[in-house]
């Protein structure tokens, strides 16, 4: 029985990291449409390509070594945007606000999930 208990609670947290990652990819796509932070994106990009095509690193990096990212559907879904400050880029407070609550709360949620189930009263 013993046994059982441990599979169905490792089972459990398991499937709850797994849902937790697909809601956190679903917030992080859905989230920019929402706040309309991807409005004006293809324009800052045409800007950015307009302004400069060296290589950052000059000639230690060649271009032709990275792969294609045209294929890949969610472009917007951006984890470090590297554009110039010259773009008057301004941060979405309530946006940023909501990305870190979620954040936070899953990392409560899973934690004391977790820790509830492997703890045992004796």
């Amino acid at each position: 029985m013993e046994t059982f208990r441990f599979l169905l609670f490792g089972f459990a947290g398991v499937s709850v990291v797994f849902w937790v990652a697909i809601i956190a990819l679903w917030h992080a796509y859905m989230f920019p449409r929402f706040f309309n932070e991807d409005k004006g994106l293809n324009t800052v990009i045409n800007q950015e390509i307009k302004v400069s095509t060296d290589p950052i690193l000059g000639s230690l990096v060649n271009s032709n070594n990275f792969t294609n990212r045209d294929k890949y559907s969610m472009k917007n879904l951006v984890i470090a945007d590297f554009s110039p400050a010259s773009n008057n880029f301004k941060l979405n407070k309530l946006y940023t606000t909501v990305m870190i609550g979620v954040t936070f709360a899953s990392f409560i949620f899973l934690t004391y999930g977790l820790s509830s189930s492997i703890t045992t009263v004796s």
